[in-house]
């Protein structure tokens, strides 16, 4: 069952989503004001919108199908790194209909994302590392579905900001 969930399109369109908008807020915070941060703002909130639905979804099956499970490091970090991605989402529609309908977007609510933001990566490393250590059988298969997904979010958004800065 384990290396058909890790097969699952659903798990890597999360894991790339999730990669896309760490490394596009990432670049929003570290990078200088320029064209190509403009864009990799617009990038970060349509792939926000485009991967909440998915990536809800997927958070709830996985919970339905782990839920359950004995309390274990590997749970305790997955609990963890869900609600810190849910909190993520949920701050991030905050924040995109603060900028959508208002004038102001509130400091309070830019800090609470951008903290569970950054706060759900490592925890969600740790939570990816455990289970693929966790089966020796299947770390191959899951290793290469784990980084291609990653490369493809992180490269996506990579190209948004090259593109921003060739305007």
């Amino acid at each position: 069952e384990t290396l058909e969930a890790w097969a699952r399109p659903s798990l890597v369109l999360s894991l790339a989503g999730l990669a896309f908008l760490l490394v596009t807020g990432l670049g929003i915070l570290l990078l200088p004001f320029s064209t190509g941060t403009q864009l990799l703002v617009l990038a970060h909130t349509l792939g926000g919108v485009l991967v909440l639905l998915p990536l809800g979804a997927f958070l709830v099956r996985h919970l339905a199908r782990h839920g359950a499970a004995r309390l274990s490091h590997l749970m305790l970090l997955g609990w963890a790194s869900g609600l810190l991605t849910v909190a993520a989402m949920v701050t991030g529609i905050v924040v995109t209909a603060q900028a959508l309908w208002g004038t102001y977007l509130s400091p309070g609510w830019d800090l609470w994302h951008t903290v569970a933001g950054c706060a759900a990566l490592p925890i969600l490393a740790a939570h990816l590392v455990t289970a693929i250590r966790k089966r020796p059988g299947e770390r191959r298969f899951a290793t290469v579905r784990l980084v291609g997904s990653l490369a493809v979010g992180g490269a996506l958004s990579c190209v948004c900001w090259w593109g921003g800065e060739a305007l």
